[in-house]
């Protein structure tokens, strides 16, 4: 990616408009890459994983683990799924990640002690729209 660097050190015999111009392209090239490394960790970094003890989400804030017994219910909400435990703790994914519709099922096989609310058989929630 080339980035003008006398954009963030303009000099003084360019006209004040063109310096304008390469600060405003040289804040826009690094927030163009800040989007570009989110994006690429969020990617690389961010999962859910379910084992026989439990399923663990992996995000921002570390990780969260939710034991199959302690589950009490899941449900669909905008775009996302929500799985909640005895603990407080709240798991949320959404639709687009792959193999979404194994998660669910293995979700509903394994979390026997919960309550399936009717949102999470819709079959507009088994088609992903």
């Amino acid at each position: 990616m080339w980035l003008r660097v006398n954009g963030f050190f303009p000099t003084t015999d360019a006209p004040s408009t063109q310096r304008d111009l390469n600060i405003f392209a040289s804040v826009g090239a690094l927030g163009l890459l800040a989007v570009t490394i989110w994006g690429w960790r969020a990617y690389y970094k961010f999962s859910i994983r379910t084992d026989e003890r439990g399923i663990t989400q992996t995000g921002w804030r570390g990780e969260k683990f939710v034991d199959w017994q302690d589950i009490i219910d899941f449900y669909r909400g905008d775009n996302s799924f929500y799985i909640t435990a005895k603990s407080g703790v709240r798991l949320r994914f959404g639709n687009n990640i792959a193999d979404c519709e194994i998660l669910r099922d293995e979700i509903a096989r394994r979390a026997v002690n919960a309550e399936v609310l009717p949102s999470w058989t819709q079959e507009s929630s088994r088609t992903g729209t």
